[in-house]
C-alpha cells in the first residue's frame, strides 16, 4: 500500500487523545476498586460480628464482588489500551520520519478503533460496579437499629473498634 503522511500524521494525533482518556478513566477504576475494596472489608467485618451471617455472604457474593472484579478488569484494559495507543504513536512517528509504513495501515486502523472500544467497555464496567456498591448501599439503609437487627446487621453497640473505642471501656459509675 503506498505511503500517505496525512494518514500517519491523523493516527499519531489520535493516538495520544485516546492515552490520555485511558489515563483520565484510570483515576475513576482505581476509585472503584477502593469503594469496592472497603465496601468488601465491611461486610466481611460485619460477617465476623453476626453469628447467623448467611445473609451477609450472599449480599457479598451479589454486589462486593462484582464490583472488585469490574475494577480489577477496568484497570487491566485501561493500562493495555495505554500500551496500545503508546504503540500506536511511536509507530506513526516512525512512518513519518522514514517516510514509509511501518506497518500496514490497517494495524494502524484496529489500534486506534481497539482502544475507543476499550474506553466504552470500561465504561460500561464501571457503571456496573458503581450501581452494584449502590444496591449494596440501597439494602444496608435502615430507618432503626430494630429494622438493622431484624435484617442481621450489628448495631452501633454490637461493634466496637477495639481497646481504643470508647465504647468498649467499662463503665466508672
Amino acid at each position: 500500500m503506498a505511503f500517505h503522511e496525512t494518514f500517519w500524521v491523523v493516527t499519531g494525533t489520535a493516538a495520544p487523545v485516546i492515552a490520555l482518556a485511558a489515563v483520565v478513566s484510570l483515576g475513576e477504576a482505581f476509585g472503584q476498586r477502593l469503594d469496592s475494596d472497603d465496601a468488601g472489608f465491611d461486610v466481611v467485618r460485619r460477617m465476623v460480628d453476626v453469628p447467623d451471617n448467611d445473609l451477609l455472604i450472599s449480599q457479598f457474593h451479589d454486589f462486593v464482588k462484582p464490583a472488585m472484579a469490574a475494577g480489577r478488569w477496568c484497570v487491566g484494559l485501561l493500562v493495555t489500551n495505554v500500551a496500545i495507543q503508546s504503540a500506536l504513536l511511536a509507530l506513526s512517528l516512525v512512518s513519518i520520519d522514514s517516510q514509509a509504513n511501518a506497518v500496514p495501515p490497517r494495524v494502524a486502523d484496529v489500534a486506534a478503533v481497539l482502544g475507543v472500544a476499550i474506553l466504552a467497555v470500561v465504561a460500561g464496567l464501571l457503571l456496573m460496579g458503581r450501581a452494584s456498591l449502590r444496591s449494596l448501599q440501597e439494602r444496608v439503609r435502615f430507618d432503626s437499629e430494630d429494622q438493622a437487627f431484624a435484617a442481621g446487621w450489628p448495631t452501633v453497640d454490637d461493634v466496637s473498634d477495639g481497646p481504643g473505642d470508647p465504647s468498649a471501656q467499662p463503665s466508672q459509675g
